[in-house]
């Protein structure tokens, strides 16, 4: 599990909604001197800013109500604002990161480093086509460890791993806090053998694409084509009742399903509350459930949703209801919505940056 270490911040952002801009000064708590070159990012898009030399960042709101400004920098500790908007003062001040000197334990387990890396990549990255597209620059700064009684590989780092994707020409900076791959058996890490894979953590996208590129053309029609496929446009055209002509198709079974017989969406002001009604049945939740099968049974909602290429995906429900923001994203952090199938293939190798929509 990630260490958690309690730090003073004295956090301030000036926001003006006018002008559609955050601006605020990076401070040193001890010190008092300005913090240059660290990074402001919505977590989980391209948006971001540098502070200068006198501490100084502006970086535009671009409607990221729903996720949150992440500052980052090699010697401070990192700090998420979920309201930035809703600060008024523009002073910020970091903390320096508590030095560890504690000495490493390593605990041997029954897969060699190898072994685990590979299972890492496949669940992390993805094992189709654009999965090994991408090359992680820092698997070292990984920690994998397999745990025998719960047949669970976990990894983290307390780097941000970066990851070169030219399929898309995108480098991502992900702060990765937790990946869980659950197995059926304890002694094989097979892909047959899983049972599935859950992953949180912070994300940075860095876009690659430049002007003169001779292939620009073909890396935007990638992205666009993994857009309209994806769970999150699937999501954004729920809300948006738009299924049809995004040209997903919905079912349970074998017979076809009106969104209106298993969904009732409703306004919340930035967001949209997507209830679930219909058929349900009680199950474990494989991924959250750590007992052996032993855990209590939840409610599930089963859907098949098929997209444009025919293309089929099961997404199971362990909840009665959950947000959508404008762009598709869901409030899920609990692992509470499982898809299996086509949607399941959208790991690293297929991220897109939030807020990305068809040119």
């Amino acid at each position: 599990m990630k260490n958690i270490i309690f730090l003073f911040l004295f956090l301030c952002v000036s926001c003006n909604l006018h002008s559609q801009w955050i601006e605020g000064v990076l401070l040193d708590a001890k010190t008092k001197e300005p913090i240059a070159d660290a990074n402001i990012y919505y977590d989980g898009t391209s948006i971001r800013a540098r502070s200068d030399k006198k501490g100084n960042f502006r970086i535009s709101d671009e409607g990221m109500l729903n996720t949150n400004l992440v500052i980052s920098h090699v010697v401070y500790e990192k700090k998420y604002l979920s309201r930035p908007f809703d600060m008024t003062p523009k002073i910020l001040y970091l903390e320096e990161k508590e030095v560890d000197l504690n000495d490493v334990v390593i605990v041997a387990d029954i897969f060699t480093w190898k072994q685990k890396i590979e299972a890492f990549r496949k669940a992390f990255l993805g094992s189709d086509w654009y999965g090994k597209q991408c090359v992680i620059l820092n698997e070292k700064d990984i920690r994998i460890r397999y745990d025998e009684d719960r047949q669970m590989l976990h990894a983290s780092s307390d780097k941000p791993i970066v990851i070169e994707n030219e399929a898309l020409a995108y480098t991502l900076e992900f702060t990765l806090l937790s990946l869980q791959i659950h197995y059926k058996e304890p002694l094989s890490l097979s892909n047959s053998n899983e049972l599935g894979s859950v992953f949180y953590g912070t994300s940075m996208f860095i876009d690659n694409i430049e002007n003169g590129s001779k292939k620009k053309n073909q890396i935007r029609s990638r992205r666009n084509e993994i857009y309209v496929n994806s769970p999150q446009f699937f999501y954004k055209s729920l809300v948006n009742e738009s299924l049809k002509e995004a040209k997903f198709k919905l079912y349970r079974g074998s017979f076809g399903i009106r969104p209106e017989d298993c969904f009732v969406i409703k306004d919340t002001l930035s967001m949209k509350k997507v209830s679930l009604i219909g058929e349900k049945v009680q199950s474990l939740n494989a991924i959250t459930d750590k007992t052996k099968g032993r855990g209590p049974l939840q409610d599930e909602y089963l859907i098949q949703v098929a997209d444009r290429k025919r293309k089929t995906s099961n997404i199971t429900f362990y909840t009665n209801s959950f947000l959508v923001d404008r762009f598709g994203n869901t409030d899920d952090v609990e692992s509470n919505i499982v898809f299996s199938g086509e949607f399941s293939k959208y790991k690293i190798g297929r991220m897109l940056p939030i807020e990305y929509e068809t040119k």
